[in-house]
């Protein structure tokens, strides 16, 4: 009996890493924003289009880019067939209902242009290729945000773009700031996809760049410009002391721990480092909220 079913769970493990991304990260990179947008501009039905087109979208990227590095494994093939339709059904519906969501389209357009021509050169792994997905992220929050304004617009008998020249009132506030409206949701969508940016090299620094002082030094520069610009807006009341907080916070661990993987002469478990980030990230998330 234990055999049989060994062999069931490896086989749906097999299809589950053929049909879901299996980079951890990537899904709160890819999720996080989106829900801050959609709960910023005021959560309405039209949501669960974008979403779902959204999160379409990312497994179709992340099914044609196994499919490129593997072109003869067939079985690769399907998701990319399924993806593919349904996030051209999805997406033809959420035009269809926000017309007006169209205008973010060049943006995505030029940032997958950039993410596939580093494919091609082999660096899909590089710092060019998950700066753009980052940015498409962080654009996503506007998106998302948008999206609610244009939603909320409607539902008071309004037409689509008085939601866009009304967003003071219809969505947008930060609680512990004196910005609102398109101001607050894009100093949350820079923060989200700054502290993304800086823990890319990071990451790097403890995995497959650990050593590599150049990673080191990209790391340690970009949590320090993101502190000094934290405390600077902070200041202003731009956005909540506690980013300036979140940020000493990944700071001291962009530093502490390739340092202490260096003295101890061994790499750190990613477990550790994946509970860490958790932590870290509920509190960089909290400060964004805030």
């Amino acid at each position: 009996m234990t055999l049989p079913l060994a062999r069931e769970n490896r086989k749906v493990r097999s299809v589950l890493r053929t049909w879901l991304p299996n980079q951890h990260g990537a899904w709160f990179i890819v999720t996080v924003p989106a829900l801050f947008g959609a709960t910023l501009g005021g959560w309405a039905w039209q949501h669960a289009l974008l979403l779902s087109a959204w999160m379409i979208g990312f497994f179709f990227v992340f099914s044609a880019l196994r499919l490129i590095k593997n072109p003869r494994k067939k079985s690769l093939r399907y998701p990319v067939f399924i993806y593919g339709i349904l996030v051209g059904v999805l997406g033809i519906g959420v035009l269809a209902v926000l017309p007006l969501l169209c205008w973010w389209i060049p943006a995505f357009a030029i940032l997958i242009g950039i993410w596939a021509g580093e494919v091609r050169r082999g660096r899909e792994r590089g710092l060019g290729a998950r700066l753009t997905i980052i940015l498409a992220a962080g654009l996503m929050t506007l998106v998302a945000y948008h999206c609610g304004l244009m939603a909320t617009a409607l539902r008071m008998g309004h037409d689509a773009m008085y939601g866009v020249h009304e967003a003071s009132a219809l969505g947008g506030h930060a609680l512990s700031t004196v910005l609102r409206g398109w101001p607050a949701a894009i100093a949350i969508a820079v923060q989200l996809t700054a502290y993304y940016a800086a823990s890319v090299p990071y990451v790097k620094t403890i995995f497959r760049q650990r050593g590599n002082q150049r990673f080191l030094v990209i790391s340690i520069v970009s949590h320090a410009l993101g502190f000094a610009a934290a405390l600077y807006f902070a200041s202003l009341s731009w956005v909540s002391p506690l980013v300036a907080v979140a940020w000493l916070v990944t700071s001291a661990r962009s530093i502490w721990f390739p340092w202490q993987a260096r003295r101890r002469g061994k790499p750190w478990r990613p477990r550790v480092i994946g509970l860490t980030e958790v932590a870290i990230s509920v509190l960089v998330f909290a400060a964004a909220a805030l």
